[in-house]
This record gives structure tokens, sequence and C-alpha cells, in this order.
């Protein structure tokens, strides 16, 4: 699971997505790492298992 925050400014509720790795290969990230999803620039804020 990725706990995902929003670059830039403001105070932005955290968002988590759960990955199902039977669908998608494996995904391979670092905390303070961003992420575009539908145009948005996402920081990996936490990663949990």
């Amino acid at each position: 699971m990725l706990v995902l925050k929003p670059v830039g400014r403001g105070k932005w509720r955290p968002m988590s997505i759960e990955i199902d790795e039977r669908r998608v290969p494996p995904l391979f990230v670092t905390v303070g790492q961003r992420i575009t999803i539908g145009g948005v620039v996402f920081r990996v804020a936490e990663v949990r298992p």
C-alpha cells in the first residue's frame, strides 16, 4: 500500500493506494519519489506492506 500526498501548497489529505499484484507487475518506489496519476503529481509519503 502506498500513501501519497499531492506536491505543492495546501493542506491536502493523504491518499492511499492498494495495488493488486496479481494484475500488475511489481512496482518499485521509494519514499519521496514523485508519481503522476491523472495529471496530478503525488509524492510517496509512506510505503506499507
